[in-house]
């Protein structure tokens, strides 16, 4: 006994070493293929996470406010009105004013009873009103009132009346007077119309009969082309 129990821990010390040596040159041995193997699996796919992305950050997200969906279901139901530009234009009422009126006319024209040419010369002073319209698209108009004092080879001096419309856009107007002769008194009338400063003048004069030739009727017609020259308008006008 005293002989083999030195072997037998003899024996029992060296077969852990034996052992791990094996392994060794068996790993240094087969390693090669053990690697190429472990190349030619394919790799285990990664499991699929159920992580959720993480939410944007404020500076991500900027300065936007959510809108309630109640906000936008009502913003689209009655949409704002569409702005402008400005505040809105009050209504405007039509403006008058008032100046002076003072305007002159020459003309020469033909008088049938006396078989010649006649002309005149007229100025009146009066009042001349402007009347601005409430819708900016419409012309203003201006009306005039005035007494009138005439000139011509039928009467030396007659005095009369005269009222006068214009279409300030277009510059079209009209004119209505009476007259009455002051030397030999009789009454007479005028209509006129034109455009800027031209017109035309129908006159009928009533004279006394001693102041007529022998073919008259007591009356007599005239047409004249005339100008005229409103002061007035163009001073206003600049």
């Amino acid at each position: 006994m005293g002989l083999f129990a030195p072997k037998a821990a003899l024996g029992g010390s060296r077969l852990p070493a034996l052992t791990g040596l094996a392994v060794a040159a068996a790993m240094l041995i087969g390693w090669p293929g053990a690697k190429a193997r472990a190349e030619d699996e394919p790799a285990e796919p990664k499991a699929a996470t159920n992580e959720s992305p993480s939410p944007p950050t404020e500076a991500q997200q900027g300065t936007t406010t959510p809108v309630p969906a109640t906000a936008a279901a009502a913003t689209a139901k009655d949409p704002a009105p569409e702005s402008t530009g400005g505040s809105p234009t009050p209504h405007r009422r039509s403006t008058a004013s008032v100046g002076i009126d003072l305007n002159l006319e020459g003309a020469l024209g033909w008088v049938p009873e006396r078989e010649s040419i006649t002309g005149f010369g007229r100025a009146r002073v009066g009042v001349l009103v402007f009347f601005e319209p409430t819708d900016p698209r419409q012309s203003p108009l201006a009306i005039s009132t005035g007494l009138t004092v005439e000139a011509s080879d039928l009467s030396g001096a007659t005095l009369g009346v005269q009222t006068e419309l214009i279409h300030l856009s277009s510059g079209f107007w009209g004119q209505a007077g009476a007259m009455v002769d002051v030397i030999a008194p009789s009454p007479s009338l005028m209509l006129s119309i034109g455009w800027s400063l031209f017109g035309l003048e129908v006159q009928r004069r009533l004279y006394d009969v001693d102041r007529n030739p022998a073919s008259d009727e007591l009356n007599s017609f005239g047409l004249y082309a005339k100008l005229r020259v409103p002061i007035s308008i163009i001073m206003r006008a600049f």
